[in-house]
This record gives C-alpha cells, sequence and structure tokens, in this order.
C-alpha cells in the first residue's frame, strides 16, 4: 500500500493491541532519528607585549548530536492496515464471525444525540406509540385499550431511551453487504458539525474500514426468540425477559438493521491521490 491516508477514525489503543501480538515484542512507542554536527573552528587574536607584537591563533572541534523523536501513532495504523491487505489480497468475502479484514464501500453516518434532547418531551411518547405495531392478544380489546397499552409501552420505551449513551452510528454499504457499527469520539477526525450539517447521511467518497466482524445478520433476532421461549421455564426471570424484548424493539428503531453485519472498527480512512 503506498500513498497518504487520510484517516476518518483510528482506535490507537485497539491497534497497538494487536500490532503488539503480531510483533511478539510489544508496540512502536515512539521513533527517534538521531544526527550530528561537526565544526573545525578558528580564532584569532593578537597580544602585545613591551619588546615585540604578534598574533596568536588557535583551533577548536567540536560537535553536536540532534535528537528528533516521531509519535508512531499514525505509522501504527498503516503499518496493521499494511498487514491486513497483504493477508487477504485487499479484498475478501469471508464474512464470517471474529474476521480481521479490510471491506471498502459507501459510508452512511448519523448522529443520534441530539436524540437524547428530543426524547424529554412527552410528546415523544406518542411518536414512538404511533409508529408501534399491534401486539398479539390486542383482539379482545376495545380499540382505546389497545391504544393505551401502546401509550404505556412507548412510555417505557421513551424512558429507557433517555437512559441510552446515543451517538454517531455508521454504516458501510459494500458489495458483498452492509456493516453497522459505532466509534469511539475521541477517536474520531470530523469537527462537531461535520454530522449531520456537513455529511446529514453520507461522507461522500469512498472509504475503507479496517475491523473485526463482530455481529452476523438476525442473530440478535433468532438468538432471542429461544431464550425468551425459554424464560417460561425459569431459565431467564420474567423482567430480564421483557427487557431483552424491549432491547431488540429499541435496536430496530435505532441500532444495527436486522440485515446488517456488526464491525469493530480499528481503522477508517480512504486513499488520498496526488
Amino acid at each position: 500500500m503506498a500513498g497518504l491516508c487520510d484517516f476518518l477514525y483510528s482506535d490507537h489503543e485497539r491497534v497497538a493491541s494487536f500490532l503488539a501480538q503480531l510483533n511478539g515484542i510489544g508496540v512502536l512507542k515512539s521513533n527517534e532519528q538521531t544526527s550530528s554536527k561537526s565544526k573545525n573552528e578558528g580564532s584569532k587574536g593578537s597580544a602585545k607585549l613591551p619588546f615585540a607584537d604578534f598574533g596568536i591563533s588557535s583551533d577548536r572541534d567540536w560537535s553536536k548530536e540532534i535528537r528528533h523523536q516521531f509519535d508512531p501513532l499514525w505509522i501504527n495504523s498503516k503499518t496493521l492496515i499494511e498487514h491486513v491487505s497483504d493477508q487477504q489480497g485487499f479484498c475478501s468475502d469471508d464474512l464470517s464471525l471474529g474476521k480481521l479484514t479490510i471491506l471498502s464501500g459507501t459510508l452512511l453516518a448519523y448522529d443520534l444525540s441530539s436524540l437524547t434532547a428530543m426524547l424529554q418531551a412527552d410528546a415523544m411518547t406518542e411518536f414512538i406509540a404511533a409508529g408501534a405495531t399491534d401486539n398479539t392478544g390486542f383482539e379482545n380489546r376495545s380499540k382505546k385499550a389497545a391504544e393505551q397499552i401502546k401509550k404505556n409501552q412507548a412510555e417505557i420505551v421513551r424512558h429507557f431511551l433517555k437512559g441510552l449513551p446515543l451517538g454517531i452510528g455508521f454504516i458501510l454499504i459494500t458489495e458483498i453487504g452492509h456493516f453497522w457499527f459505532g466509534v469511539k469520539k475521541e477517536y474520531l477526525s470530523l469537527y462537531d458539525l461535520d454530522i449531520p450539517l456537513k455529511f446529514p447521511a453520507h461522507v461522500s467518497g469512498t472509504w475503507n474500514v479496517l475491523g473485526v466482524i463482530d455481529a452476523l445478520p438476525h442473530d440478535h433476532v433468532d438468538a432471542l426468540t429461544p431464550i425468551i421461549e425459554k424464560s417460561i421455564d425459569g431459565l431467564i426471570p420474567g423482567m430480564v425477559a421483557h427487557m431483552l424484548q424491549l432491547i431488540g424493539v429499541t435496536v430496530g428503531l435505532f441500532g444495527r438493521p436486522i440485515t446488517a453485519h456488526g464491525l469493530s472498527p480499528l481503522v477508517i480512512y480512504r486513499e488520498l491521490h496526488s
């Protein structure tokens, strides 16, 4: 891999953890370049004695060592990118769980942090209820009673969402699938106003994401259903089962789409053209 990388995101701690394992001796903490300068310096002077005038000259050799220290954080990121791209030939259709890979495609982004403030409004209860589907068991209830139940459930969802650490979410759309992931804001190279005012949904260009596939499509439904069904046999407390159902609804509204893979990102970058 040649050329400059434009890093949108780099989780330096996790990058270091992978490089330390690959190197077997730890990760590079600093780079140091040493150079030296030497010079021969001559000086002249004069002395006057009662009986004579004469000049005095002397030579002096000196050297100076110069040390330059460099921060290796971004070189570490590029080193890991080069390692993974060499291993997979940059393109791979292996989407198995736990795969360390580089994926390339279109990057969508959305910031949900403003939703936390919106959830303070009581009107959000009716808004959430309006989007809820009728649950089974509503058949024998009046329309008014069914609507009240949906409002009660929506109120629970609203308070639940208020406690979530909502932030920036990303979806990478590639030729072989799409991938949902969140990021740590301290490692994100974006200004506060970039999302949503500059990039309201689409971060322009083709982006590469180095990361670990950590979730498969449909897994948070396929795995959750048998757990809830078995809860009637005392496998898990009833309240926990209700919480799992609530979390499932929340994921559908604000989290990873049911058909998307989950990705744990290490580096998001694009290659610059000269």
